[in-house]
C-alpha cells in the first residue's frame, strides 16, 4: 500500500488525528492482505507521527537537493528540511 502525503488541517492538529489515520491504514492493509505500507512524508510532524506508529525511514532527501535532480523539484513554501519515504511491515 502506498500513498503520497499525510495532512491534517491546522485547526485539528495536535489531537492525535494523524496517528489514528495511520493506525486505520495499518488495519485496512492487514485486512486486505497487504504486507507493507509506504508513504511519502513531507513534513517533520508527519514523519514524527509515522515513527510513533512504527514506520521506519526507507529513503530521505533534503528539499534543497531535489532541484539538482529534476527541473520540477522546486518547493518554495516547504519549511522542513527533509522529505522521507517511510515504510512499515503490516504482518
Amino acid at each position: 500500500m502506498c500513498a503520497a502525503g499525510l495532512f491534517v488541517d491546522k485547526k485539528y492538529r495536535n489531537r492525535g488525528i494523524a496517528i489514528e489515520m495511520l493506525k486505520a491504514r495499518h488495519e485496512l492493509g492487514k485486512t486486505i492482505g497487504i504486507q507493507v505500507s509506504s508513504n511519502v512524508f513531507s513534513s517533520l510532524g508527519a514523519q514524527k507521527a509515522a515513527a510513533k506508529v512504527g514506520f521506519e525511514e526507507s529513503f530521505s532527501i533534503k528539499y534543497s537537493e531535489i532541484p539538482k535532480l529534476t527541473a520540477d523539484g522546486h518547493y518554495p513554501n516547504i519549511k522542513d528540511e527533509y522529505m522521507k519515504i517511510m515504510s512499515k511491515k503490516l504482518f
